[in-house]
């Protein structure tokens, strides 16, 4: 399935252009990014590579990569969230900083959406859950969650299987849980702060509660 961009660059700029008196932050650590940024418009945006919404007022514009909560606490600071999206990375280039003529073969550009947390986080009659860890199956099934698929990857093509019936638990891009909310799917986010020295090492359920595992359920509009 492709995914759907509604607003190009473009509409970013235009929005720029229309509220001077307002900030725009660009989040990205990467140079490549950064100028990337400057040659699609964003000259005068300013670039934080450590952001907090504690940077932010009514009306300021947030660009960039960020985790579902960050987003979910622009908006409702009264801010405007735009994701930088791009087409897949190619496996020989993950791990690496992109350049600004990388990211325009693969299509980036900037879409605003909205994030909202929802406040149930109860099982469908479908549950995928994308993860590597085994754990997270046996971690899951004590809230509740007796009915799932595991899955390590959850890519474009899979939101074509969701409907009404179908939650998705795992950590993915908000553009992908857009189009999951666009079929009336539920996504919710299973997070846990693992330790970068335990990234590669298979986490149980036990290990998952020692390292506060919770559940939030988003909603994410395309704007």
């Amino acid at each position: 399935m492709e995914i759907e961009k509604f607003n190009k660059t473009e509409n970013i700029e235009s929005k720029i252009e229309e509220d001077k008196n307002e900030k725009v932050l660009f989040v990205n650590r990467n140079d490549g990014a950064k100028d990337w940024a400057q040659d699609h418009g964003f000259e005068d945006a300013d670039v934080v590579e450590n952001f907090s919404t504690d940077m932010i007022e009514e009306g300021d514009t947030v660009i960039g990569t960020l985790p579902l909560h960050l987003a979910a606490d622009i908006c409702k600071k009264g801010g405007n969230y735009s994701a930088l999206v791009m087409d897949p990375v190619p496996q020989e280039l993950r791990g690496t900083s992109l350049s600004s003529e990388q990211m325009d073969e693969l299509n980036a550009t900037t879409q605003s959406m909205r994030v909202e947390v929802l406040e149930k986080n109860d099982p469908t009659e479908n549950n995928i859950v994308v993860t590597r860890h085994a754990g997270a199956k046996e971690w899951l099934s004590s809230r509740g969650f007796d009915n799932v698929e595991i899955q390590d990857h959850f890519n474009p093509e899979d939101v074509d299987k969701v409907d009404e019936s179908t939650t998705v638990v795992g950590v993915l891009p908000p553009i992908i849980v857009a189009e999951i909310n666009k079929k009336d799917g539920k996504f919710i986010s299973l997070d846990v702060n693992v330790p970068k020295e335990m990234f590669k090492e298979e986490i149980s359920a036990e290990k998952m509660e020692e390292l506060g595992a919770k559940l939030t359920g988003y909603k994410v509009t395309l704007k």
